[in-house]
């Protein structure tokens, strides 16, 4: 796919590229590409599990899938970037349920729905992470779906993820 394998500043043959939008949002795909990319696409998905099968599915066995996520509040914070994780599920559903937000599934989730679908994570490179004293903050007031969560994987708020069969990633 690109113009020189061993130069990718080069770019992307347009004729080697597609670009896929259904309306279920899952390609349907059968070993039929050998790099799936996405950006800032992951964080909106309702249905992760089966979003990481249709990666699955579509790869081709020596394929990679690179995903860039970005887990900020994208505006749904109230007063610190990560306040919109202390609201109960329930509400949180209830108050954006008719406006396309984005899930609020933190680092864990990702590599857990991954290693579910059999998909190795063989990067994993946050790009933007938020101060732990921001975390320790709220640490009291998370909704119950982030109390487990290490402040670690809470405090990284942008990153990028490349996934691969797990066979083909040994």
């Amino acid at each position: 796919a690109f113009h020189d394998p061993a130069d990718f500043s080069k770019g992307f043959r347009p004729e080697k590229i597609l670009y896929s939008v259904n309306a279920n949002g899952v390609s349907g795909a059968r070993q039929a590409y050998d790099l799936i990319i996405s950006r800032a696409v992951l964080e909106q998905v309702n249905d992760l599990n089966g979003t990481f099968l249709d990666i699955k599915q579509s790869m081709k066995q020596d394929g990679v899938s690179v995903h860039r996520v970005d887990l900020r509040s994208h505006g749904l914070d109230r007063y610190t970037d990560l306040d919109f994780l202390t609201w109960p599920d329930a509400l949180y559903a209830i108050m954006y349920s008719h406006k396309g937000t984005p899930n609020r599934w933190r680092v864990n989730k990702y590599k857990e729905t991954a290693n579910q679908q059999h998909l190795t994570c063989v990067k994993f490179q946050p790009v933007q992470n938020v101060g732990l004293e921001k975390i320790r903050a709220i640490r009291n007031y998370l909704a119950k779906a982030f109390r487990d969560i290490s402040d670690e994987e809470l405090a990284c708020v942008d990153f990028w993820i490349v996934l691969k069969h797990r066979a083909a990633a040994n």
